[in-house]
């Protein structure tokens, strides 16, 4: 079913709203939308509107070819021209010149290649889609000649129609999207005239036309990776804390006593730790791998859900959970260091016995732990603002709410184990 909300942008005063609804909708792949997108294709007060949604609808009828029949080579309809220009007229005259005998097997590659253009094209890969519209006229060069080809070639170029197929046809269409010197960006469209124009799901210094789909494998291989680190430091920390830091401790302070409750001395303490050390250590090791992946997973949906559901993202949770494992992964790393240089630091003033010099230590891990827990909110909020393609506040809002509504879960959950373990009590 189509989602309403994006029949509703398509009405909206804001062009970029009104084209963004329409990519989703092209994305969405749903036979129901080509009616409304007709609509605007025939009425929409922008050419480059109606164009878009042309492109839309072709797009949704080739990936539904049981539901709609479409030709395989198909002229676009005279409400939504391909390009206009001052000279449209002249721009969009095919270019002449005599009928090339081609083999029906390279008609219809040219054709497939076309399909594969338009699709590359939806989903914002201008550059493959190019590369194929060249292949496409290479294969049939009577496609110069050929409305929908010609149109094709415009839309994934960027490009006048004249100019796109002039290009294509001489192959220097490639060199629009090729990195320039000095590490300038490669050309974009900014006209507003292809659909891959409008972000998509951006990735983390790709461009739009160069992003790959985070798959829910790939995302649970890196969320892995994350448990197996997390169990890692966790073991390691173990053994730098029962074989280094506490053998360390000067013979006074091992043979002080732990409380006035408890009749046992520091270095006792020390002793029944490192009893069963082995075993305890695998066991919290495994402990945390397993609770890092599915709180990680957890974490994961539940900002999904938020920003999807109450702050119209559009992502996926593949690549959510991608990001926010490698993410964790980064942060627990920086702040295992951070903890084992705190700790070896505090230790040897602990040794000395030096009051002053831990009260400054302490104030200065104070500082350097916050410092890393603004970094953690920010480099988050980035990300979930990416992967939802609504920018860096609407990331923190997200992480904001996700948080309230754990929290208002966890209580609920925690209610409802204290009103069921009171009732077995009762009866």
């Amino acid at each position: 079913m189509t989602d309403p909300r994006l029949l509703d942008l398509l009405k909206n005063p804001d062009a970029a709203k009104r084209k963004a609804a329409i990519q989703a909708l092209a994305r969405s792949k749903d036979p129901e939308a080509i009616a409304y997108l007709e609509r605007v294709a025939d009425y929409d007060e922008d050419d480059s509107i109606r164009d878009i949604a042309e492109k839309a609808i072709v797009y949704i009828k080739r990936n539904n070819p049981d539901n709609t029949t479409l030709p395989a080579m198909e002229t676009k309809r005279q409400s939504a021209p391909v390009e206009e220009s001052v000279d449209s007229s002249n721009d969009d005259q095919s270019m002449g010149g005599a009928v090339v005998i081609v083999h029906p097997a390279e008609e219809e590659r040219s054709r497939r290649l076309l399909s594969s253009a338009l699709d590359l094209n939806m989903r914002g890969q201008n550059a493959k889609a190019t590369k194929a519209v060249i292949e496409a006229f290479k294969a049939n060069p009577n496609l110069k000649n050929d409305a929908y080809a010609r149109g094709v070639a415009s839309t994934a170029t960027g490009l006048h129609v004249a100019e796109a197929v002039a290009k294509v046809m001489d192959g220097s269409a490639a060199e629009l999207y090729e990195p320039k010197k000095k590490g300038a960006k490669p050309k974009r469209d900014d006209g507003g005239g292809a659909i891959g124009d409008l972000p998509t799901r951006d990735s983390d210094g790709r461009e739009a036309g160069e992003e790959t789909e985070a798959t829910f494998g790939g995302a649970m291989v890196d969320t892995l990776i994350y448990g197996i680190v997390s169990a890692l430091i966790t073991g390691g920390s173990w053994l730098l804390f029962l074989y280094v830091l506490l053998p360390g401790l000067p013979p006074d302070l091992r043979n002080t006593q732990m409380s006035p409750e408890l009749n046992i001395t520091l270095g006792q303490y020390i002793n029944i730790l490192s009893t069963g050390t082995t075993e305890s250590i695998l066991l919290s090791s495994l402990v945390t791998l397993v609770s890092a992946v599915l709180s990680t997973m957890f974490y994961a949906g539940v900002v999904h859900w938020i920003a999807t559901s109450f702050l119209s993202g559009e992502g996926s949770f593949s690549a959510m959970l991608q990001r926010y494992a490698v993410f964790c992964t980064i942060i627990t790393i920086v702040s295992a260091i951070f903890v084992i240089i705190s700790g070896v630091l505090f230790f040897n003033v602990l040794s000395n016995s030096d009051v002053n010099s831990l009260s400054i230590l302490t104030s200065g891990f104070g500082i350097v732990g916050f410092a890393i827990s603004i970094y953690s909110i920010w480099g988050l909020s980035v990300r979930i603002g990416r992967t939802y393609a609504f920018g860096t506040g609407k990331g923190c809002l997200s992480i904001l709410i996700s948080g309230i509504a754990i929290m208002i879960l966890s209580c609920v959950l925690g209610l409802a184990l204290s009103f069921t373990t009171a009732s077995q009590f009762v009866n």
